[in-house]
Parts: C-alpha cells; sequence; structure tokens
C-alpha cells in the first residue's frame, strides 16, 4: 500500500470516478483520520525501530487516539471507515463487531479451563495488529459487556488503536441490556481512546436509491442479472472489500454471489434452496442493511421447503426494514397463485408489494 495514500484521498478519488457524492461533514471526520494515520504511522515506525522495541517490551505505549463514528444508518459511515482502512500501510484487522464477537466467543470456548485467557487474547491481537476496526458496534448482552470490558482494556494497554462504526453514542451502547453498570467501565475507555463524533447528514442514501433503482425484476435474464449487480454497486458506494466468499451463519456455510459488510447477493437456490430456520434471516437482517436474490423461480414449481423459506425471508427482512432486491421468473402476482400455502402467501405478495413503496421505504 503507498503510504503517501490518506484517508482523504482515497475519499476524493472515489468522488471524482462518481462513485460518491462529496459531502463536508464526511470529509471532516476524513482529514480527523488524516492525523490518526499520520501519528499511527509514526508510532509503527518507532515501535519498529530497536529502542522502541526494547521500551515496548518494558512498558507497552499509550495507543494513538483513534474514533468512535456514529449516527443513523445509510450515511456513509461504514465508506469514511473502509477510507481509512485502505489507505492505512501497517498491520489492521477490520471485521464487523457481530463476527468478531462470535470469533471471540469460539476462541474463548477453545480456552476453557485456562486463568485469564482475555489476557492471551488480547496480547496476542496487539502482536498482530496496531490498529483494530469495527462496522456496526452494538451490545446487548451482558456476559459480553464483560468480556469486551477485559479485552479492550489488555488491547489499550498494549498500544491497539481502535476505530469504529455504531448507529448509537457511547453512552447508549448497551442501554437495553440486563444490569447496565457493567459496560459503564467500557464506555469509559471508549471516550479515553477514541474521538467521538457523530455523523448527522440530512440525506440517506439507501431511501434516495431506493426512489430510484427498481426492487423487483423479472423475468430472470442477462438483463436482469446486470441490473441486481448494477444495484449492489450503487448500494455498496463500490465498496473496497467486495468479495465472493461464503458466509457462515451457526456453523454452516451458504454460498454467495457477491457480499461486502453491507450488501449481500445471493441465488435463490443458496438461500432458500435448503430448508433454513428463521434464525439465519435474522441473522442476515442484523449483518446487512441490502439483501439481493437472483433467480426467484416460479414457486409452483418448487417443493413446498422453499416456498416456506421464501415466506420467512420476506417476513423478516419486511419487520426488520432491510429492502430486499429481487430478479424472478414471473411477477409478484404470479408468483405463487395456488398451492398449499396460498392463503399465507397473499401476505407475502402484500409485503413484497409494499416493500416497493415510498412510505415503507421512508420508514427504514
Amino acid at each position: 500500500m503507498n503510504s503517501q495514500l490518506t484517508p482523504i484521498k482515497y475519499y476524493h478519488s472515489l468522488v471524482d470516478k462518481i462513485k460518491i457524492e462529496g459531502n463536508s461533514d464526511q470529509e471532516e471526520v476524513l482529514q480527523y483520520l488524516n492525523e490518526v494515520q499520520k501519528n499511527l504511522i509514526a508510532a509503527h515506525q518507532w515501535r519498529s525501530s530497536f529502542l522502541g522495541r526494547l521500551i515496548q517490551w518494558l512498558k507497552p505505549s499509550w495507543p494513538v487516539k483513534g474514533l468512535y463514528l456514529w449516527g443513523s444508518v445509510g450515511i456513509g459511515k461504514t465508506m469514511i471507515m473502509d477510507c481509512f482502512f485502505q489507505s492505512l500501510p501497517i498491520p489492521k484487522l477490520r471485521s464487523h463487531f457481530h463476527e468478531f464477537l462470535q470469533r471471540l466467543h469460539q476462541e474463548l470456548n477453545e480456552w476453557q479451563g485456562q486463568a485469564n485467557p482475555l489476557i492471551y487474547i488480547g496480547k496476542r491481537l496487539a502482536r498482530q495488529y496496531q490498529v483494530i476496526c469495527f462496522d456496526e458496534f452494538l451490545v446487548t448482552d451482558a456476559g459480553d459487556a464483560v468480556i469486551l470490558t477485559e479485552l479492550f482494556k489488555v488491547l489499550f494497554k498494549c498500544g491497539v488503536c481502535l476505530v469504529t462504526t455504531s448507529n448509537v453514542e457511547p453512552d447508549r451502547l448497551y442501554e437495553r441490556g440486563v444490569s447496565p453498570q457493567l459496560f459503564l467501565p467500557m464506555v469509559k475507555l471508549i471516550h479515553l481512546h477514541t474521538q467521538v463524533f457523530h455523523l448527522s447528514l440530512m440525506k440517506d442514501y439507501r431511501r434516495r436509491l431506493l426512489k430510484t433503482i427498481p426492487v423487483y425484476y423479472y423475468p430472470s435474464n442477462e438483463q436482469s442479472e446486470h441490473a441486481l449487480w448494477h444495484a449492489l454497486q450503487r448500494f455498496a458506494d463500490d465498496h473496497p472489500l467486495l468479495t465472493t466468499k461464503p458466509i457462515e451463519l451457526y456453523g454452516r456455510e451458504i454460498v454467495v454471489k457477491q457480499r461486502t459488510e453491507t450488501v449481500i447477493w445471493f441465488d435463490f437456490a443458496a438461500i432458500c434452496g435448503r430448508p433454513r430456520s428463521q434464525q439465519d434471516y435474522l441473522a442476515l437482517a442484523k449483518l446487512y442493511k441490502v439483501i439481493l436474490v437472483s433467480n426467484l423461480p416460479h414457486l409452483i414449481k418448487v417443493s413446498v421447503d422453499q416456498v416456506v423459506s421464501f415466506i420467512n425471508l420476506v417476513d423478516i427482512l419486511y419487520e426488520a426494514h432491510i429492502p430486499l432486491i429481487l430478479s424472478a421468473a414471473v411477477s409478484i402476482e404470479q408468483l405463487y397463485p395456488q398451492g398449499a400455502f396460498r392463503n399465507i402467501f397473499q401476505r407475502t405478495e402484500s409485503r413484497l408489494i409494499e416493500m416497493q413503496t415510498e412510505e415503507w421505504i421512508l420508514n427504514i
């Protein structure tokens, strides 16, 4: 990575390519991240020197102050963090917060019976990464509140910098959890080791795009496939972390066509072609802001299990206000005109139609 590349330069390159629209509020945050990057590079060079390694061994250094960026959905928080991450030429980790927690619990299970496992895990992470970037920071479980506090005490003591996004301010990270006092030490650490920014834009990019991009295409063909690819790129703001790597939910892999940290695209056969629990779809609704599904078949020609899976998918995304973009063999009205679940599917039909309306979009 070119060490001269900065977050603001990366951002301007996206604006110049008309991948995103420039915004002064976003630029203010990126200017701060420029300073964070400069301080991190200087700290990395110092720690890599002989004297720096010696002092670090004797007494871990205070971390560079990071960033806690919060605000409503769809206003560019993830994109800003990615501009920082992509331009940073030092050891770094970027993860959706929910996925990081899952990996942390798996590692803790492997350490069962050992004393103070979070100290070892924290020190290992600090040896690997100088910066940790989280997307969608939110804590709802009392056990997680305690674990995160102890882990980040170690990470900050070892000089790790935290850059994270969230939909809520730090003081509300755990407001709905049991025994909120458990998380107060973590909130204090966040205020001490990060600069808290509230990104408040008048535009909500997802809402604006949903008003201009159709969300139901038929018939399924080369043109509709191209339309979904175009929609994926628009909603992801040409996200630099596009991948075809499968996702894992509850120990099971699901094949994807493409995904970023915020948008995911499945083929119908992958996401509904086999029986899936509602927990799978609930997890997707927590992880992604927009979901695309291509090649939805004429449902009277598929198994009952696939019909039920599709009904559950639509119900959960509708309730969670997650946009669903589809390509299908036939129109909504022709999808399932008869069959064992016709009465229930009438609600699905209605919801698919409602999810295209401005009133529904405004509630996202």
